[in-house]
């Protein structure tokens, strides 16, 4: 009998498996993690281990440009599975980025953000306007050059980074 329950034992911590998945908010670029521990039995679907493990990471877009009535529409960015000994045993990579030029460049790039602060607190920009601006296409996507929000995009973006122009090598500062 122990030995059975040792080979059960064995055969449990062999079989179980973390899931992770990725979303990103379509509309805030905010991302949540969905992670799950399960058994996993070849032919058998997956027996779930433990509750559904949800956090959420809010974007810079989402805490400085969003309104606190903001909805998030999560989009699938991945999926993978970790067996228990931290060895990946499948990777979905079916999701789409959903960042646009804007939002790639708002969330990385700290200098960015505070250009674009300074132009709020200015009054040359109003938050409401970038709303249409994080909107705007993702960048696997066919461009929206033509709309008022595009060329807002395209004014920022070209503003900032003639702001940042290095003299010397002619191009702007961190891209």
């Amino acid at each position: 009998m122990a030995i059975v329950a040792g080979l059960l034992a064995v055969a449990m911590v062999c079989m179980a498996s973390r899931r992770r998945s990725l979303y990103r908010c379509r509309g805030c670029v905010s991302i949540r993690h969905e992670s799950l521990w399960q058994l996993r039995v070849w032919g058998v679907p997956p027996l779930p281990l433990s509750r559904v493990r949800d956090e959420v990471r809010l974007s810079h877009v989402a805490r400085n440009l969003m309104p606190r009535s903001h909805r998030h529409d999560w989009v699938m960015g991945g999926r993978s599975v970790h067996h228990v000994l931290g060895l990946v045993l499948g990777l979905s990579a079916s999701g789409r980025d959903v960042r646009n030029e804007f939002t790639w460049e708002y969330e990385r790039n700290a200098e960015f953000r505070a250009y674009v602060q300074a132009r709020i607190d200015a009054g040359d920009l109003a938050v409401d306007d970038l709303a249409e601006v994080v909107l705007l296409p993702t960048m696997d996507q066919e461009p929206d050059n033509q709309s008022p929000a595009a060329r807002l995009r395209d004014r920022l973006l070209d503003a900032y980074f003639e702001s940042t122009a290095d003299p010397i090598h002619g191009h702007g500062g961190v891209h």
